[in-house]
């Protein structure tokens, strides 16, 4: 299975979200991405780089939410 990483998710840093009506900490920090990447690498998965197509495809979907 090839799984697409970056070393973006590392910044992926939220602190919070709502969860019926109440702030929450969130689970979504940046060692999860690390240990999630060695479970996939130690596991024998293809980890390969997030293509970028610029600013089009995103441009694209908001136009369809205008």
């Amino acid at each position: 299975m090839k799984v697409v990483y970056s070393d973006a998710h590392q910044h992926h840093d939220p602190q919070l979200f709502m969860v019926r009506g109440k702030l929450k900490r969130s689970n979504e920090q940046p060692e999860r991405a690390l240990r999630l990447l060695a479970a996939v690498e130690q596991s024998g998965h293809e980890v390969v780089a997030a293509a970028d197509y610029g600013a089009g495809p995103r441009a694209a979907i908001a136009e369809l939410f205008r």
